[in-house]
């Protein structure tokens, strides 16, 4: 299986643990849970200090996991934005355009 890492942040920044949570619950409730199970869907790394996530994924699901993210807007009443901020095949390639960000 090919897999692909996306690295996640939101807007107002949330705890990246939170953030996971958010994102498999918008996957589930428009793929179900086949599709979830399929996606193969891992918490890889965490940024706390930058409120940024990293996931794994299969290739073939990277634009639902994207979709899944965009469609996120609410968070207990208050709105919130989840950006895809970079998708990449290796976790160092993730890692170098992390650094770059402030």
């Amino acid at each position: 299986m090919k897999k692909r890492y996306v690295a996640f942040s939101s807007n107002p920044k949330t705890s990246p643990d939170l953030l996971f949570k958010l994102i498999l619950s918008s996957y589930r409730e428009l793929f179900g849970v086949l599709g979830l199970s399929s996606a193969h869907l891992k918490l890889v790394r965490t940024y706390p200090d930058k409120g940024i996530v990293v996931l794994h994924c299969a290739l073939e699901k990277v634009p639902h996991l994207i979709l899944s993210a965009a469609a996120i807007t609410h968070l207990n009443g208050d709105r919130i934005a989840v950006r895809t901020i970079t998708v990449s095949g290796t976790m160092k390639s993730i890692k170098e355009r992390l650094r770059n960000i402030n």
